[in-house]
């Protein structure tokens, strides 16, 4: 009877604990609902308190979509449009330079463009940085491989590595083809194209410090790699840093003739009109584009 007992008591004490859970998540439910977005939960839309609000934000979500498209899949459709330069496309630029408008506007024209990674097979991606580098210590074609892409942008990478014991600070592996690899593209692709889209100086570190709260430039930081800023690095230095890697690619292009290169400034409105006459793709593709969405912005073009 005592045991009996004791397991009524603990039936009790089990149901009453869900009882008490089921209530509590549902009252923090009910609050969220009433402090969240609209339509996120019923409870906010069949509430008159929200229903001037939950209008207006209807309205803005309406207009926000109609100003925004996805070059990708909003595109001008039909073929890929037939372009003025030859492949393989390589772009140079750094990022935060109009890396995700260009990978875009190529999409837009219906040509396969990779950004920061690349499909190998069918089955596995990569950064597009370590594709190119293994091609390169293998002698091979840099973009052999990687995807079969006619477009490259945003190729660099600056990966943190497993720390060793003793070890001061986290080893990062780094590896730009902008700056590493531009020979050994030259030498496999002499006829390609380099697109370069600069962008101002103080405008792209502004940009850098608050994407992903700088932690780019704190790998940066630890490349110990040609040209990149040491560890004890100022602003000043990441702005000389981009300075010079800018000047480093119009050296390149001009060294090498047989490349077609094509550069354009990231804030300029003459940009979309200068690719549709050197690339052949209509400037309405060129759009302000940002890695956090996949959609754009549309670009005053004189």
């Amino acid at each position: 009877m005592l045991g009996i007992r004791r397991l009524e008591i603990a039936v009790v004490g089990i149901f009453s604990f869900y009882i008490g859970l089921t209530m509590y998540f549902h009252s923090r439910l009910y609050r969220q609902a009433n402090h969240s977005s609209p339509g996120f939960f019923f409870v906010q839309q069949a509430s008159p308190h929200n229903k001037g609000q939950f209008k207006k934000d209807k309205r803005r979500q309406r207009r926000r979509k109609k100003r925004s498209w996805d070059p990708g899949l909003d595109g001008l459709g039909g073929l890929p449009v037939p372009l003025n330069i030859n492949l393989p496309i390589f772009s140079p630029s750094l990022p935060k330079s109009g890396t995700t408008s260009l990978w875009q506007y190529f999409n837009c024209g219906g040509h396969a463009s990779s950004h920061q990674w690349v499909k190998s097979n069918e089955t596995y991606s990569m950064q597009s940085g370590q594709c190119i580098r293994q091609n390169v210590l293998k002698g091979r074609p840099p973009f052999e491989g990687c995807g079969g892409y006619e477009v490259y942008t945003d190729t660099g990478y600056a990966n943190f590595l497993p720390p060793s014991p003793g070890q001061l600070f986290t080893p990062v592996s780094c590896y730009y083809p902008s700056v590493d690899a531009l020979e050994e593209i030259y030498q496999h692709y002499p006829n390609s194209t380099v697109v370069m889209v600069v962008r101002d100086t103080n405008s792209w570190y502004k940009s850098m410090t608050e994407w992903g709260e700088g932690s780019l430039l704190k790998r940066w930081k630890l490349c110990n790699a040609t040209g990149f800023p040491s560890m004890n690095a100022e602003p000043k230095d990441f702005l000389k840093f981009y300075e010079w890697h800018t000047a480093n690619i119009r050296r390149f292009a001009k060294a090498h003739p047989t490349m077609k290169y094509v550069e354009v400034r990231l804030e300029s409105n003459e940009t979309g009109g200068i690719l549709e006459r050197e690339i052949g793709i209509p400037r309405k593709c060129w759009a302000k584009c940002t890695p956090a969405s996949k959609f754009c912005q549309p670009t005053k073009q004189s």
